[in-house]
């Protein structure tokens, strides 16, 4: 299982709304000074994502929890997201090398292009009908106990 820390920003019946902090790795790399996705994080600065699931642990607002999903999950996801467009891109251009190939390479591009806006609109298709959703719910797996604030320096 994959684990995410979260809190508790709303409770509605058997269900709670958790918040959770979009993370990079950029912290922990070597050449984080010379890398665009690093940049790019930090001019974007953290993000916060919101989902529902099941409140299984009877958990109230404010509560910091643990969520999870399994790790297959995210490798299929991943592919779905990841590979279907790759492909359109690649079966795109090679098709129209192969069906006409006299053309110019400009047609391949154009090809690979159109084969991958077909792959993204592929996956945004499983994604919508609900393929993707049943086994991509997180769910909850404890109540994480609370922070007592330390005093500083009371001295």
């Amino acid at each position: 299982m994959i684990e995410e820390q979260g809190r508790i920003v709303a409770v509605e019946g058997d269900y709670a709304w958790v918040e959770t902090r979009i993370k990079t790795t950029c912290n922990s790399c070597a050449v984080q000074s010379g890398c665009g996705t690093s940049v790019l994080s930090k001019v974007l600065g953290r993000k916060l994502f919101r989902t529902r699931i099941a409140n299984a642990l009877g958990a109230r607002q404010g509560d910091d929890v643990m969520i999870a999903i399994p790790e297959d999950t995210l490798v299929r996801a991943s592919l779905v997201v990841y590979l279907l467009p790759l492909a359109g891109l690649v079966i795109g251009a090679v098709a129209a090398r192969i069906l006409l190939p006299g053309s110019h390479e400009v047609m391949s591009i154009m090809a690979g292009v159109t084969g991958f806006a077909g792959g993204l609109l592929a996956a945004k298709t499983m994604i919508k009908r609900g393929e993707m959703e049943q086994t991509a719910v997180p769910e909850m797996v404890r109540i994480l106990p609370r922070r007592i604030p330390v005093a500083e320096n009371l001295t």
